[in-house]
């Protein structure tokens, strides 16, 4: 039989220890030999073999010696950003046999969490050597702690196998990789709410919108979306609790939890606008290309409201510019339709938004209630308009002194390229103004017109934005040109509508201001 009795293992390892802490323990290294001929040894004998450390046999037949491993500790950098630990371990070990030599235990400091599983690598200078191909190290790992969803600590205990002896000058050197960062704690929380589409607001005829619930996965939460009257839009599948309005209503609602995605999403099919009076035109004969009509009643009927009707075409749209009587108005462009033809009135709308957690709700959701409000639009309408107030000129045929006006159809806040993608809607579009002289009179030049969004300037009225409703225009190219023989003049220009705004509006060309006609 025969055992180690010296040191034969001598390992030092590196490991960058400024977030985590390193601790290693000693363990006791086992070598054992079989005996022949067990039952000859007498009970002086075994006693014998004890008493100079040579062990015990265990077993039956099997000689166990042990042997405490050992181990220094050295700090470099103490308390950087570069602090390292030494660790210096020696043993006495069997030939050719894997033992365990110790354990470690890595801990992440304060606020801190493992990034990554560690690594024994040994150091570069002895890859390729005899030493390397002579030894063998090896991490095992026992256990591993979670702390709120995070890896804090990790245990190993470290293996060791080698065919010959390594002492202090073979500096037989390993790097421990560790890598620690810092925990950040997902909260649990509603994050935002949004309308997945392009156009934010609802149209006034009414369509679906997908709208998404972005939050911390598992964050819980309840809501709701319900119009003026306490209607909830949601799907009768949909809703599972109830909500309270800051109304004191209770509206029926949705409740669940974020998932693994990220957000939730939810279908709501908004209604059309809403209408305010059905009623009838209410002339006799009928209303001929008229702006003022009177009806059965505009009971409830308010500037901006918008008149459907069987004689309304599709993108004409008519609204109403001034309520003149309990039964007269004033539309935005004229109209033609048999008295007693049945009529409605629509108008804007809101629908509100309401989200509860009994987690939380961050910055971008508002702690109002309701948190939000989707707004619905009534069809806003841009009239051009070319005006004169003499009687020397007529303008594209029309008769001497009219103005000349011409309708867009427009979506509520949309910008031009959304626009462009809708089929019917205009949102580039060419002014032209023929010009001819009444009688014997000529024309001749004031100035060519100017487009400007500083209103002092431009003489392109309502052409600030931050004004006129939020409509974007650029009126590009807009030139006056008179005939050779004075006798006619032309003005023509390019609008592109950059964005919609909320409401009507009209631009009017003052021709007056830029050609005599005498």
């Amino acid at each position: 039989m025969s055992f180690n009795n010296t040191t034969n293992a001598v390992i030092r390892i590196i490991a960058n220890t400024s977030d985590v802490t390193l601790t290693f323990l000693s363990a006791s290294v086992t070598q054992t030999s079989d005996i022949p001929n067990y039952q000859n040894y007498t009970s002086d004998i075994r006693t014998f073999l004890s008493s100079k450390g040579l062990g015990s046999l265990t077993g039956g037949s099997t000689l166990v010696v042990s042997n405490n491993s050992t181990s220094t500790t050295t700090t470099i950098n103490s308390g950087t950003d570069n602090e390292k630990k030494e660790i210096k371990i020696s043993a006495i070990v069997p030939f050719n046999k894997f033992v365990k030599i110790g354990s470690f235990i890595i801990s992440a400091n304060s606020n801190k969490k493992l990034s990554n599983k560690p690594s024994l690598v040994l150091n570069q200078s002895l890859l390729g050597t005899e030493l390397e191909n002579s030894q063998i190290l090896q991490l095992r790992p026992v256990g591993t702690t979670v702390t709120d969803g995070f890896i804090t600590s990790r245990s190993f205990n470290l293996f060791y196998k080698t065919n010959r002896a390594i002492t202090l000058k073979d500096n037989l050197s390993y790097s421990l990789n560790i890598s620690a960062e810092k925990k950040v704690v997902k909260t649990l929380q509603i994050k935002d709410v949004i309308i997945k589409d392009e156009i934010k607001d609802i149209i006034s005829r009414g369509e679906n919108k997908k709208i998404r619930i972005y939050g911390t996965p598992k964050t819980n939460f309840k809501f709701t979306i319900f119009d003026d009257n306490n209607n909830c839009l949601l799907a009768y599948n949909k809703f599972n609790t109830t909500i309270t309005s800051n109304t004191g209503a209770i509206i029926k609602a949705f409740e669940g939890k974020i998932s693994k995605t990220g957000f939730y999403d939810c279908d709501v099919s908004f209604p059309s606008a809403p209408r305010i009076l059905t009623t009838a035109v209410n002339v006799g004969g009928g209303v001929a290309n008229a702006t003022q009509v009177t009806f059965d009643s505009l009971v409830g009927v308010s500037v901006g409201d918008q008149l459907i009707s069987s004689f309304v075409k599709p993108y004409k749209s008519v609204k109403v510019n001034s309520i003149d009587s309990e039964f007269v108005c004033t539309l935005s462009r004229p109209i033609t339709a048999a008295d007693d033809t049945a009529v409605y009135f629509i108008t804007n709308a809101n629908y509100n938004f309401l989200i509860e957690s009994t987690d939380s709700l961050g910055s971008n959701i508002p702690t109002t209630n309701p948190n939000f409000i989707f707004k619905q639009f009534v069809t806003p309408v841009l009239t051009v308009k070319g005006s004169t107030s003499t009687n020397s000129f007529s303008i594209n045929g029309g008769s001497v002194g009219a103005d000349n006006e011409d309708y867009y159809d427009g979506i509520a806040n949309a910008n031009f390229e959304t626009v462009s993608r809708k089929l019917n809607y205009t949102s580039t579009f060419l002014i032209s103004y023929s010009l001819v002289r009444d009688g014997s009179k000529t024309f001749s030049l004031i100035k060519q017109p100017v487009f400007s969004l500083d209103e002092t300037i431009s003489d392109f009225t309502n052409t600030n934005p931050s004004l006129n409703g939020g409509t974007e225009l650029d009126i590009s190219r807009p030139k006056l040109t008179i005939s050779s023989d004075t006798l006619s003049c032309t003005i023509t220009a390019r609008v592109r509508i950059v964005k919609w705004g909320t409401s009507d509006l009209t631009v009017e060309l003052d021709l007056d201001q830029l050609v005599s006609c005498t």
